[in-house]
């Protein structure tokens, strides 16, 4: 799966997610980026920061896109790789998996 795409529709291949997380999925994928910025300035202004700020980082690190992830590979060999060594996360994807952050 293209972790820029929404996931696969309910029925097709590889899709297992519930009716709930698809109606969400559908929900965002609906969501404009004039209503992004809006939100942007909402949580800005919560915040005490400056909406100008608060949407330079998100067009910098996204593009204003929902679905974006980064993978951090200093994170993952600072914090996940010696997790992996004690033993304390087995599985390798979701070892992978924590060391992404949401776009």
């Amino acid at each position: 799966m293209n972790p820029l795409q929404p996931p696969a529709e309910p029925g097709s291949p590889g899709a297992r997610l519930s009716s709930a997380s698809t109606r969400a999925i559908k929900e965002v994928a609906r969501v404009g980026v004039e209503d992004l910025v809006a939100l942007a300035h909402r949580a800005a202004e919560a915040h005490a920061l400056w909406p100008e700020l608060v949407c330079a980082i998100v067009e910098q690190e996204s593009a204003w896109n929902p679905w974006a992830l980064r993978y951090e590979p200093v994170f993952y060999e600072k914090y996940i790789a010696p997790q992996i060594a004690r033993g304390a996360i087995a599985d390798v994807t979701e070892s992978r998996a924590r060391a992404f952050s949401g776009g």
